[in-house]
């Protein structure tokens, strides 16, 4: 028996300042075909801006700060049901 892992789609947005991780997503959900997606981002409004458009587009979304001396790190681990058809 073999496992299968789902590898996500990586979008790092480091550097980048609202709104361009949230547009980055945007543009990734366009063409989108139910592969989980992992967005990476060091602005700290993306926290607030990628978890409300979640939430109003109906995507699960987890996620995962780490902190080191430089700056913040914020991962969103983002479900997309294949059978939800997004409106974007």
């Amino acid at each position: 028996m073999t496992t299968e892992s789902i590898v996500p789609i990586i979008i790092d947005t480091s550097g980048l300042h609202c709104p361009m991780p949230l547009l980055k997503l945007k543009m990734a959900l366009r063409n989108h075909n139910g592969t989980p997606i992992r967005l990476i981002s060091t602005d700290p409004m993306s926290q607030q801006d990628i978890k409300r458009y979640c939430e109003i587009i109906g995507l699960v979304c987890k996620q995962e700060q780490i902190n080191n001396s430089q700056n913040s790190i914020f991962i969103f681990n983002i479900i997309v049901d294949s059978n939800n058809k997004l409106e974007i």
